[in-house]
């Protein structure tokens, strides 16, 4: 719907459609949310979004709800397409409610749930100011730097992800230790 915000405002619709050269067709542009509900009902998807696990990544502390022209165009022509292209050949398709599944079958970080059970530090790996207090060391790194100083800690600790639903903390904890060699990661869950 056109009411939300981010890039579902009208705005920024036609700053997406102007930064590519493809048609975009958005057939619930101009429907409201309870009315988009009612036909999901109607066409036995409702229960699929309704049981769907918040990827809490995509959601940020202050959507743009106006952007600005000029900045897109200066940003779209810094972008690398190479880029992208390697992306979309190597992409894997995964129905949305199937995300956590697929997590389980790449190989799911062990879950913890009592912290009294280790010598362990969380890692709050939440967007914004919000940092879960627990009874053990916390740190606040958002997952947008993870990476970056995941390096910086010291290596002989244990380190639990946390995000509200955990998908975040999996998909994150999986990279570095697929791609980083890290196995002092796992996933908290209280």
């Amino acid at each position: 719907s056109v009411a939300q915000v981010s890039s579902q405002t009208l705005r920024n619709l036609a700053l997406i459609d102007k930064a590519c050269d493809m048609l975009v067709l958005r057939p619930l542009a101009m429907m409201s949310k309870p009315d988009i509900v009612e036909i999901a009902a109607k066409i036995g998807t409702k229960k699929f979004a309704e049981t769907m696990p918040e990827y809490c990544g995509v959601i940020s502390k202050n959507p743009v709800t106006h952007g600005n022209y000029e900045k897109m165009e200066v940003e779209a022509k810094k972008f690398d397409y190479s880029v992208l292209d390697e992306a979309v050949k190597n992409a894997v398709r995964v129905n949305v409610d199937e995300i956590a599944q697929d997590i389980q079958n790449i190989g799911e970080l062990d879950v913890v749930s009592d912290l009294s059970s280790g010598d362990y530090t969380v890692i709050d790996i939440r967007q914004g100011d919000k940092c879960i207090q627990t009874s053990v060391e916390t740190l606040k790194i958002p997952f947008y730097n993870l990476k970056s100083e995941f390096k910086k800690l010291p290596k002989d600790k244990q380190y639990l992800l946390y995000c509200e639903k955990g998908i975040l903390s999996q998909l994150h904890g999986q990279y570095l230790r697929d791609s980083e060699n890290y196995t002092n990661i796992k996933v908290y869950r209280p």
